[in-house]
C-alpha cells in the first residue's frame, strides 16, 4: 500500500491555514497545501529517502509560541510526534531548554533520523517524558515548502496528509512508474479522499526513486530528475525556477478571482 505522509519543518515554521480560507475581494493569502505521497505499492519509502544526499529529520507536529511556553498545535497522523499530544507544553528536548519556538526548532535542527529524541512536556498539569524517533523526509518538499511559504504575494502553506493514498494509485502511477507527461493534474481535481476533495491549488509532490513527480492540482504537471534536486542539485535557483514554473498560473488564477 502506498503510504502518505507529511512533514513539518525544523528549520522555520509554517503557518496553517485552509485551502479556502480567502480575503473576500483581496487575493492573499495565497495559500498552497503541500501533500508529501512518499513512494508506490512496493517501493521501500525508507529505502528511497535514505538514499538521498540531503537529510532533515522528520518529528510530524506543528508548534507554536504561547504564553507559556512551545505549545504542540497540531499532530499529523502517522508521524513519529503521535507520541505527543495537542496542547503539550514542550520544555525541553534531549536536555535543552526550549522556552521558545526558535529554540525548540534550533534543537531539532540538530537531529537527524534515526535519532532517538527525549521530549519534556507539561500536560494536564504534570510533568511528562516522551521518545520520539526522528523520521526522514524529502528534500524537495522540504525546499518547495520554504520557498512557498516565503514569497512576497502573501503566500502561506499549509500541510497536509491524506487518509486514503490508495485512492490515488491509478492516477499517478502504471505499474511501478509515475505517469509523467500526462493530464495527472487535471485527473487528481476534485477526487474525493475519503474526507475531502483535491482542491486547485494542492501541491502533490511523489518519487519512485528516480523522478519526482509534481502537480499543480487544477493547472499544471510535470516530472524532474531526483538526483537534480537533491544535496548540491538543490540550489536556491534552481527550486525557485521549478516552484515558480508550477504555481505561475494558480498564482494568476487567484489574483484574478480572489
Amino acid at each position: 500500500m502506498m503510504r502518505a505522509w507529511i512533514v513539518t519543518m525544523v528549520a522555520a515554521g509554517a503557518v496553517l491555514i485552509g485551502m479556502d480560507s480567502v480575503w473576500a475581494g483581496n487575493p492573499c493569502p495565497i495559500s498552497f497545501a503541500v501533500y508529501d505521497l512518499g513512494s508506490p505499492s512496493g517501493v521501500n519509502r525508507d529505502a528511497v529517502l535514505g538514499g538521498l544526499q540531503s537529510q532533515r529529520a522528520f518529528i510530524g507536529a506543528q508548534t507554536t509560541d504561547g504564553p507559556d511556553g512551545v505549545r504542540v498545535a497540531r499532530i499529523h497522523e502517522g508521524s513519529p510526534a503521535m507520541a505527543l499530544a495537542v496542547g503539550d507544553v514542550i520544555t525541553e528536548v534531549d536536555g535543552v531548554a526550549t522556552p521558545k519556538q526558535a529554540e525548540y526548532l534550533a534543537a531539532l535542527a540538530q537531529k537527524r533520523p534515526g535519532q532517538a529524541l527525549r521530549f519534556s512536556l507539561r500536560r494536564a498539569g504534570q510533568v511528562v517524558q516522551v521518545s520520539v524517533t526522528a523520521s526522514r523526509t524529502d528534500p524537495l518538499v522540504f525546499a518547495l515548502i520554504d520557498w512557498a511559504g516565503g514569497r512576497d504575494d502573501c503566500t502561506e502553506t499549509e500541510l497536509r496528509t491524506v487518509k486514503n493514498p490508495r485512492a490515488l494509485d491509478a492516477v499517478l502511477w502504471t505499474g511501478q512508474k509515475l505517469r509523467c507527461g500526462t493530464d495527472v493534474h487535471k485527473r487528481l481535481q476534485g477526487m474525493m479522499l475519503e474526507e475531502e476533495s483535491l482542491g486547485a491549488g494542492s501541491l502533490i509532490v511523489i518519487r519512485d526513486g528516480h523522478q519526482v513527480l509534481l502537480s499543480m492540482v487544477g493547472f499544471t504537471s510535470r516530472c524532474v530528475a531526483s538526483k537534480d534536486f537533491d544535496g548540491a542539485g538543490l540550489s536556491k535557483e534552481r527550486v525557485l525556477k521549478l516552484f515558480e514554473g508550477l504555481s505561475r498560473a494558480y498564482v494568476a488564477n487567484r489574483h484574478r478571482y480572489p
